[in-house]
Order: C-alpha cells, then structure tokens, then sequence
C-alpha cells in the first residue's frame, strides 16, 4: 500500500547519500584544545529507523552554541533491529522510569510500526500524560533559531499536552491524491464530509476519497484519557464497508477516465499520484517532474483534513540542562535544518510552511508556484493532526486484509478491534 511505498522509497532515494556508519554513540567534534572529559554531556538519542545518522547528526551539532566549550552532545542511535533494539529500548526506558536517561529525543513512530515493531514511545499522546516531556512554551518564546509561527499550526498542536507544547512534530503525512492540471478546476468546494465526497459530482473527488487510510476518515482514533478507542466497532465496520465498496467500483473500471491512471504501487510514476509526503513531497521529487497537479485529499468523516505525525522531537523532563537539550531541539527545527537530509527520515513533509520557494529550496529543488499554492491550500484544511501508532497500523489491516488477502470484512474488523482494545489498555 501507500505506506509501505512511501518509507521504502524516502529510504531508497536517500540511501545513495550516506555511507554506513557503526551504531551506540557518537561524540561530536573533534576534541580541540582542553580537558574535554570535563565536560557537562548533552546525549541525544536518535529512533529515526536508520542507523546511518548518528555521525551526520554529530557533525550537525558541532555548529552549536557552547559545543565542545561549555559541554558536549553525545549521539545514541537506536539499533533498528533485533535483540539488539530491544535490550536497548528496554534499557532506555528503565533509565527514563528511573529519573534518567537521554536529554534529547528524535523519534520516527511510523517506520517502525511498517516494519512490525514498537519505537521507544509507541504512543507518544500517552507519555505526554505520563509526564515523559518537559513543558517547553517558556522555551519556545526565547527560541533561537527556530520560526515558530511559520510552522503549521493544526500539526504542531498534536504535540500539545495539558501543561502546554511537549512534543515538536518532525514530519506529517496527508492523503492526497494528485491529479495534472490540465484535468480541469474543481467542481467542488472542499473540504467536505467524507462520505459525501464518494458521491461527489467531481469523479476526480469521489475516486480520491477511496486513497486513504481508515484513520484518515475517522480522525480522532484514541481517548488516551480512557484507553480506548473513540469509535465502536460497529461503526469501524460501516466506514469500512463503504471504503471496499468504493474500491470495488473502481476495480470494476467504474472510472474509466483514470484506467490508465490507477496506481501501480511497483512503479510510483504512475498519475494520478498517490501523495502522501516523503516520496512526492517537498524533498527528493520536489519538482514533481515539472508537472503542475491538483492536490485533492481524502477527507475526514467530519468533513476535515486529517494529518498523521510519523515524527516528533522531545526534551527529557529528568534533563539537568533543559535551556541545552532545548536548544539542541531548537537548530534541529530551523529552517535550514528542516531543508537538509535529517528531514527525509521522519518519512513526511516537514512543518515549517513556504519551504521549497527559490529562495528556500531542497536539494537543489523548487515546486511550481502552482504547486505551491496547491499545497498551502491543503495546509490550512488541516484540522486535526495525531501521532501514528500500533493503532493507525491495525486500522490498515483491515484493508490489507480483504484487498490483498481476501479475507471477510466482518471477521477483519472484528479481529482489528479486538487488538486495538487491547493495545490502547496496555498504553
């Protein structure tokens, strides 16, 4: 599906830039001048699903203030695979639980529940509540490099908490399905409820509804404060009945117009296009191959546009150098941070708007005006953002299984449901 082309692909393209590195730590800088064992140490710990980064992110961190003269950054990356990452999660968490640990979280939560595993913080909505994080509203007004009111607002609001911005969102993903231009202007005003858009008078409208995943309809999915789901089971199976039903129509070549356009998941050049950030968002395909498209989303049941945050960045609330560690968050969100190769990792589009323009291009690459103006448009439909968890990847199941499995509806449901209960109880 989508997902999984998506990760694959960001990875794919971005592989070619980067050389292997070892896992554990890595020190930042070179030692200089001075007794360096002195030093206050800065650990950052990345969980971005690569082990690849931890010597570009050490160079990165080089460039700032205090680095290697009043203290050091110490990189820890998570291994990304067997016992190894698991003895290492384990450990990490029983130094958080312990009143330690690393300053500093990078975390990518939507590679890992594509590869059937668990990151450090599965449910980052939970940890805010357990009072993992450290308040960072009093930090955010004295930021140095960062731009805070140029980020999107709806997408950094899933990173607050009941005393204030915890989380610093790193990368979204969107439904959108992207149409060239010369199909014609939109018959349709949207965003509009999600089960009128399948029966939208714009064909273009009703065929990109069927591009998304369940929990893009239903938008909020979980009560962290209940641990439980926000929609009962039977109304997960009518939401699915209707996404099968639609997909039924155009398997049966019910949208002729688009034959020769359905996406083949093998070859991602095939249009419309399936647009869900990292692959053909404002990183290694910015361009868009110098198409100009309409970018029309999958909308929610509520009649909203709903963004799933694959990223986050966090301070540790047990640091002994909250003003450091929040520093260290504040470059990673600058803007010319947010335009390197480090934002390829969080598998979606990065949250600071107007990125992509001449001026501020990526990898050498700009968007269409056109398609930037397509693009902020989709920004301001967006009105609920929530971290992808275990319970965004059950949800997807259910499509998996009756589209490529066969396997009945009800019982996939059923089961889904099931394990979503289960998971959010154990939260």
């Amino acid at each position: 599906m989508k997902k999984s082309l998506s990760v694959l692909l960001a990875l794919c393209l971005l592989a070619a830039l980067f050389c292997a590195c070892g896992k554990g730590e890595t020190a930042s800088g070179s030692q200089g001048e001075g007794d360096l064992s002195q030093l206050p140490r800065l650990t950052l710990c990345v969980d971005l699903g690569t082990e690849v980064l931890g010597p570009q992110i050490s160079q990165i961190t080089d460039a700032l203030p205090g680095s290697w003269k009043e203290y050091m950054v110490i990189t820890e990356t998570v291994p990304v695979d067997g016992p190894e990452r698991e003895n290492t999660l384990t450990r990490l968490r029983t130094e958080i639980l312990a009143g330690k640990g690393p300053d500093v979280f990078l975390c990518n939560n939507a590679v890992w529940a594509f590869r059937g595993t668990r990151g450090l913080f599965p449910f980052p909505e939970k940890a805010m509540k357990n009072r993992i994080f450290l308040p960072l509203d009093s930090y955010i007004e004295k930021a140095q490099f960062m731009d805070w009111d140029k980020q999107v607002p709806a997408v950094m609001e899933a990173g607050r908490g009941e005393e204030g911005q915890m989380l610093l969102p790193l990368g979204f993903n969107l439904p959108v399905t992207l149409f060239p231009k010369e199909t014609g202007g939109l018959t349709e005003k949207l965003p509009m409820p999600w089960a009128e858009s399948l029966e939208s008078g714009d064909r273009r409208v009703s065929y990109a509804a069927t591009w998304c995943g369940l929990e893009d309809i239903l938008g909020q999915v979980a009560d962290y404060g209940k641990d439980a789901p926000v929609f009962t089971e039977e109304h997960l199976l009518e939401i699915a009945e209707k996404w099968v039903d639609q997909k039924n129509r155009i398997d049966r070549g019910e949208y002729p117009e688009f034959t020769e356009y359905v996406p083949d998941f093998d070859n991602y050049r095939s249009l419309p296009e399936i647009w869900t950030g990292p692959v053909y968002g404002f990183g290694a395909e910015i361009d868009l191959e110098g198409q100009d498209y309409y970018m029309i989303p999958a909308c929610s049941e509520a009649g909203g546009l709903t963004a799933q945050i694959s990223a986050f960045g966090g301070v540790n609330r047990n640091t002994q150098m909250p003003q450091e560690a929040f520093t260290l968050l504040d470059y990673i969100m600058s803007e010319n941070m947010q335009r390197t190769f480090l934002y390829g990792y969080t598998n979606g589009f990065a949250p600071q708007r107007g990125l992509a323009q001449k001026d501020k291009t990526i990898g050498g690459k700009t968007a269409s005006q056109w398609n930037m103006d397509q693009y902020n448009g989709l920004l301001e439909k967006i009105d609920r953002a929530d971290f992808y968890t275990e319970v965004n990847e059950q949800l997807w199941s259910i499509l998996s299984a009756v589209n490529e499995e066969r396997k009945p509806l009800e019982s996939s449901v059923h089961k889904a449901y099931t394990t979503i209960q289960m998971l959010l109880a154990e939260s």
